[in-house]
This record gives structure tokens, sequence and C-alpha cells, in this order.
């Protein structure tokens, strides 16, 4: 026949296995969905005797314990679980570019384990979508700057040494000329895919597209105005490159008589 006291240490045992039936998060960072306002998801490896968890949450990076009697300063019971399944949990009551800190803890009808390890979670600021997101261990998650996207890429760049000229009056069957010059002024090579002028009595030489030119290189272009008969005449001369400003114009205006 079993003694009381030796059912009281038996109960006592069983017991302190439940207690102790590891919660432990997934050891790897808990995953970050990228949707508006961003979801913090945690996942976590049960108990045998578990059925259900409560999760407790803080908005701070995680301290170096935390308990829940008494309750760590901070902490407040984020949801009670009713089942031991699924286990895992989307937080989408979370603010952008903010950190929050979760442990859980397993219960049974009667009682609630001790908590587990903690396990943190920084939720990405809102960031221009077409640039995107920066992530290391010091500073969290951070948006890029058009300025870091450019020193990582680098910059193509084309400008013009002026984007107009009037020829002024000249003689019917005469011509004149005029210079612009296309400088590549970036850290990335800068190809020209197009290189064309709109309008009667106008031409241009000095290069043709496609045309590529690296850091620090330039073409001169010159532009010919020959009225072959009276009025005032204007044009366009088009570039088209892979430049951060993509088209480019040079507009002139003449008169003949």
């Amino acid at each position: 026949m079993i003694s009381e006291d030796s059912m009281k240490k038996a109960f006592l045992i069983i017991w302190g296995a439940l207690m102790n039936s590891a919660l432990i998060f997934s050891q790897t960072p808990p995953v970050i969905n990228s949707q508006p306002g961003g979801i913090a998801v945690l996942e976590w490896t049960a108990g045998a005797n578990d059925t259900g968890y409560n999760i407790y949450k803080a908005v701070e990076n995680c301290p170096s314990s935390v308990s829940i009697n008494p309750l760590t300063p901070n902490f407040s019971k984020l949801i009670v679980l009713t089942s031991a399944t699924p286990t895992s949990y989307a937080d989408n009551a979370v603010i952008p570019a903010t950190t929050y800190c979760y442990f859980i803890t397993g219960t049974t009808n009667t009682a609630e384990s001790s908590s587990s390890n903690t396990t943190q979670v920084s939720i990405p600021p809102t960031c221009n979508p077409a640039i995107g997101l920066n992530w290391d261990a010091m500073n969290g998650w951070t948006c890029v700057t058009v300025a870091q996207l450019q020193a990582a890429l680098g910059t193509i760049y084309l400008n013009e040494s002026n984007n107009y000229y009037n020829f002024g009056t000249i003689p019917v069957n005469t011509s004149i000329t005029t210079t612009v010059t296309l400088s590549s002024t970036g850290t990335q090579p800068v190809n020209i895919t197009n290189l064309s002028i709109g309008g009667s009595y106008y031409s241009f030489t000095g290069a043709k597209a496609p045309l590529s030119l690296n850091p620090g290189q330039t073409v001169t272009l010159t532009i010919k105005f020959t009225p072959t008969k009276t009025g005032t005449f204007t044009a366009t001369l088009l570039i088209n490159s892979n430049s951060t400003t993509p088209t480019l114009t040079f507009n002139t205006s003449g008169t003949a008589q």
C-alpha cells in the first residue's frame, strides 16, 4: 500500500515536471511579415501537458530576466490561448519603428507554468517601398535613404552646359551655329540612348546615339541653324539616357529675313 507521504511526493514530482515543461521560443528570430504596419509572428515549442498559453508583451527591449509572480514591470498579458495548438501567434497590434518583448507560459485547467525565455521583435518603420529597409544589429530596422542607395549603387548624372539659345536674326540661306556640352558627373557611366532634333532648318553634329560617357567624360554637340526662307523658327534637341534625370532638352530659336 502506498503511503500518503509517498503519494504527495509523487504528485510533487509530476507537478514539478509540468512546471518545467519547457516553453521555448524558436531560437531563430521571429518572422516579421512585410504587411502594412508590420506583424510580429511568434512561434514556440510546447510542453507535453499544456492545454493553453498566456502571451505577455512589453513595449521595450527585453530585460535580462522575467517572471509572472510578480509580473515583471511594463509587461501585460497580451492574450490567453485556450488550446495547445497551434504553437504560434501573430500579433498585429504593433506600431512601425517600435521594439517589443514577448514571453509565454503554459497553462493547464488549474495552473500556469513559469515563464519561457524572452524574444524581442523590432517592427520595421514605414518606408518608401521603392527604396526599402535596412537591418543591422546595432540600430535595428531603418529606412534606406536616397543618399545611401546612391552610395551603394552609384550615381548616374548627365548635365548639359545650357538648355536654351537664341540665334537672333540672320539672312536667308546663311548658317549660324552654337554648342552644348553634355557631361557625365555621377559615379557610374551614363548611357545616352537617343539624340534627336525636331524643327525645320536645324541640325546637329558631334555625336550619335547610342553613346556611353564614363564619369568625368564630356561630349560637345554643334547645333546649326540654316533657314531657307523668312520667318521665325524653333527647335528642340532631345537627349534620353539612364541618368537620374532621364530626359534633357535644349531649345533654340532663330529668325531669318
